[in-house]
């Protein structure tokens, strides 16, 4: 079945049911946190009773998504934590147990740090500065990924240890586990000339739109992830597409992208993105 860049209206399990299976290259998303907002619209996840309610309703989302999404496919799903009674509920490290019962590998917990975070006062807690990117995969290996999409450079200090053609690892790694991609059981290896990939620690900016939707996360999230996931011409899943910055990514960068949203005013401003990008 072919689709076209597009948003649906609807809800999110309920319109990833009519997709077929093993369709989509990859699924970027970030669902309603738990009692952070409420979107004023019937049947919106999170504003549950209960934490354990939201877990159930975000397990149905990943088992839909796990169906949906190819063998060789993954997910970026960016969700932030909740206190409640004083206490961080730890709902990411939830999520992350959710979608391995479900059965995706979780490969890894990345931290999206905010270098622009929004006020807060606390009195006795630190700040919060940051948010997680859980970064699923259909299978623990053979999935898509585009390393040489994403090499950045590497740092200053890097360069002036390593660069002069000295190597890592070494002598001093021989009673590392052979299987350590690090060190490789004491071979050493070479700095790459097209540079590194980025760490689990993500330093982007909020989301900087004019829009009405206050928790969108940024262009250059999402098109890390689609960059590294996905090639020309495969269709991006995102069924919390709020107002398009996945599908506008997805289209900038060549792909197709089918969003859905169940917030009426929101699909359409995604649509409306879309056509911006499409013109």
């Amino acid at each position: 079945m072919e689709i076209k860049s597009r948003v649906v209206c609807g809800d999110a399990v309920e319109v990833l049911r009519t997709l077929p299976p093993n369709h989509a290259a990859l699924a970027v998303t970030s669902p309603p946190y738990f009692r952070h907002r409420d979107y004023g619209v019937a049947g919106q996840i999170g504003q549950e009773d209960s934490l354990i309610d939201y877990l159930e309703r975000i397990g149905g989302v990943l088992s839909e998504l796990f169906r949906v999404v190819r063998n060789d496919g993954s997910c970026f799903f960016v969700v932030g934590d909740t206190y409640s009674d004083r206490k961080l509920l730890l709902v990411p490290h939830r999520i992350c147990l959710l979608a391995d019962a479900v059965g995706w590998t979780v490969r890894n917990d990345i931290i999206w740090q905010k270098t622009s975070p929004a006020p807060e006062s606390p009195r006795n807690r630190w700040r919060g500065g940051h948010e997680h990117i859980i970064f699923l995969t259909k299978k623990p290996s053979g999935y898509l990924f585009n390393a040489e999409a994403v090499r950045t450079p590497y740092a200053a200090a890097t360069l002036r240890r390593w660069g002069a053609g000295q190597v890592y690892g070494g002598p001093k790694s021989k009673d590392c586990r052979k299987k350590d991609s690090r060190m490789r059981g004491g071979r050493s290896f070479r700095l790459n000339p097209a540079g590194c990939i980025p760490t689990d620690v993500w330093a982007l900016p909020a989301a900087n739109t004019s829009s009405r939707h206050y928790a969108a996360f940024p262009d250059q999230l999402a098109r890390r992830a689609i960059e590294a996931c996905s090639n020309r011409g495969d269709l991006i899943v995102d069924p919390f597409a709020g107002t398009g910055t996945t599908c506008t990514a997805a289209v900038a960068l060549g792909r197709r992208c089918l969003g859905i949203e169940l917030n009426p005013g929101y699909a359409a401003m995604a649509e409306l993105a879309i056509a911006k990008c499409t013109a």
